[in-house]
């Protein structure tokens, strides 16, 4: 069996014909305050193979981030738990028809867990505030992408996918 997943993917790969291909980056910021940026290879045959990723541009912990407190401990001190999504990693197929390229997106998502804290005492915090975190679930990614290239050499960027929301951005061929 693993001769034959083997074989077939040689055999793909050089039907694709990596020899002759193109290199698109994109670089987009999505509407859940997240930014992203995709790195895609087209071949000679018009394909689209890449990958990318994502990460979130906010915190979600308020105060001082202590590491060395659990969650267990001090639990008169929490007022809100948080989840949030942190990075993503995924991978692209997709095609290119004249200047527009086409393609999906399908990856994993990690997120994070914060309890914001009050100490009323004010011994952790300068003002009280603090807060601990944690590594989350870890969800599917999936979406979509297009771009439109001007004199084949950079365009504007459109997509969607479940951890960015709805994206945009630029992407550059070289």
């Amino acid at each position: 069996m693993k001769k034959i997943i083997v074989t077939s993917v040689l055999v793909l790969v050089s039907y694709f014909g990596f020899s002759q291909s193109m290199t698109n980056i994109s670089v987009y910021y999505g509407t859940t305050n997240k930014f992203g940026g995709d790195l895609n290879l087209i071949t000679k045959k018009n394909f689209i193979f890449g990958f990318g990723f994502g990460t979130t541009l906010e915190n979600g912990g308020v105060g001082e981030h202590y590491t060395t407190i659990n969650f267990g401990q001090f639990p008169q001190d929490v007022y809100q738990v948080r989840r949030t999504n942190g990075t993503s990693i995924y991978g692209n197929v997709g095609y290119k028809i004249k200047n527009l390229l086409i393609g999906t997106k399908i990856g994993v998502t990690s997120g994070m867990v914060y309890q914001n804290r009050f100490d009323r005492f004010k011994i952790l915090g300068n003002n009280g505030y603090y807060y601990t975190s944690a590594n989350s679930e870890t969800k599917a990614m999936v979406g979509g992408f297009a771009s439109y290239l001007i004199k084949d050499k950079f365009g504007p960027t459109l997509g969607y996918d479940t951890f960015n929301g709805v994206n945009f951005g630029i992407s550059f061929k070289f």
